[in-house]
């Protein structure tokens, strides 16, 4: 099916979030005199899903995220931080180096040509703006939409509502959400009466299944056309 509108995740989508999460943890251990240790991202990965995961719920406070992770972390280190702080050196860092999902950028100059783009990212907006506007990025969007300015985290039904009333496409059989979440983007798309499509290799759970799955972002420039 054809589609003119476009809602696009960001993270591990257009741009490799894992990459530049690695990138900016090792930056900041490094900054603390800390010896880089690969287990130390895991642990931190897994720390930084969990508490976005209960964001994404309504159960935890987006301040409460950002500063936690990192006290969790240095608490395993037995070293007493200050998380804000700590958070604060980390997103300049996430935003110092940009790594790109396999050919997003000639995806998106492809999509760009007939269709209406737009990206659809929970997080912090100056470091996601910073982010797209590093990256090249900005001038293929007709807006982004960070769930910090809208005031709700997807998949919340507030934050597609906003979405939906300041697009400029109306029929929402002409919409197509993709991301990389299916927590965040596919069911939030679901709920919201959109076709989704879950990029990723994985396997979709029987609870939220995606109208369609792509496991290269390529195969995009066929499906939506």
């Amino acid at each position: 099916m054809s589609y003119s509108t476009l809602l696009l995740d960001l993270d591990n989508t257009i741009l490799s979030f894992d990459q530049a999460e690695k990138y900016a943890l090792r930056k900041l251990l490094e900054e603390q005199a800390i010896d880089w240790d690969e287990s130390l991202f895991e642990s931190y990965h897994q720390k930084n899903k969990a508490l976005w995961q209960a964001l994404e719920k309504g159960k935890v406070a987006r301040d409460y995220v950002l500063s936690q992770r990192f006290v969790e972390l240095f608490h395993q280190l037995d070293v007493e931080v200050d998380g804000h702080a700590m958070d604060q050196l980390f997103r300049s860092y996430l935003a110092e180096e940009i790594f790109f999902m396999p050919r997003a950028k000639e995806v998106l100059t492809e999509l760009k040509k007939d269709k209406q783009l737009y990206v659809v990212t929970n997080g912090v907006a100056d470091t996601q703006k910073k982010r797209i506007e590093k990256a090249g990025l900005a001038s293929y969007f007709d807006e982004l939409f960070i769930s910090e300015e809208i005031g709700h985290q997807k998949p919340s039904p507030l934050f597609f509502d906003h979405v939906l009333a300041n697009v400029e496409e109306q029929n929402q059989a002409e919409i197509l959400v993709v991301g990389d979440s299916l927590s965040a983007d596919i069911l939030g798309g679901n709920q919201a009466g959109l076709d989704t499509c879950w990029y990723s290799p994985g396997k979709a759970n029987e609870v939220i299944q995606p109208t369609y799955q792509i496991k290269a972002l390529d195969e995009l420039l066929t499906l939506a056309n």
